[in-house]
């Protein structure tokens, strides 16, 4: 076996680093408490107690934070699909289960709601790369046990349950409940996976 090297931080990159980190958690609680429509720029460097031209040397905008938050709690809750969480078996049921958590989970709940509110597409930016990542590794496992069919590229099929997984949370913002939004996400990526055809319907020639 071959032992890599491991690079340790200097003290001016470990400090920036965490003067990183305590700005996207001051967000983050902010974030929660008051929303993020509501918090400006100001009480989040106040809460990390930087000075507001600190705050641009690490993010362009507010929501380069939110995207951040985002990213960091996805990967969090991602955490819980390893086996000795109790995931489920199949890698279907733990895609399930992780966007559901993610819905659930109060913080990211209300950011994506935000972002769906303000007719934002995340997957377009990296606070979604680690949800999609969880994913396409869910989907690449289905695919080897048959769970999941093996001639469509894994990044194709985790797009697809992404975009269907936000249309939920969109329809589920503007009002359309008739059942849980938990029940929702589970029915719409199982009709996904299962396809919407009729017994009327046959492939063009």
């Amino acid at each position: 076996m071959v032992c890599r090297k491991v690079r340790t931080l200097s003290k001016r990159e470990s400090k920036k680093a965490d003067t990183r980190q305590r700005v996207v958690d001051a967000a983050a609680c902010l974030f929660l408490d008051k929303g993020f429509a509501q918090t400006s720029v100001e009480e989040i460097t106040s809460a990390a107690e930087i000075a507001k031209g600190t705050f641009f040397n690490y993010f362009d905008t507010k929501e380069d934070v939110l995207y951040t938050v985002l990213a960091q709690r996805t990967a969090t809750l991602g955490e819980t699909l390893c086996a000795s969480t109790g995931a489920p078996a199949s890698p279907i049921a733990r895609i399930q289960r992780l966007l559901q958590l993610v819905a659930a989970d109060p913080l990211t709940e209300q950011l994506l709601n935000q972002l769906t509110m303000d007719g934002k597409i995340p997957i377009r930016h990296t606070a979604d790369r680690p949800l999609l990542k969880q994913i396409i590794d869910q989907v690449t496992q289905g695919q080897a046990i048959g769970e999941v069919r093996s001639d469509m590229d894994p990044l194709v099929i985790a797009g697809m349950i992404i975009s269907v997984f936000f249309y939920q949370i969109g329809m589920w913002q503007h009002g359309y409940r008739p059942h849980t939004l938990s029940e929702m996400i589970e029915t719409a990526v199982d009709s996904l996976l299962d396809g919407i055809s009729g017994p009327g319907w046959s492939r063009p020639s």
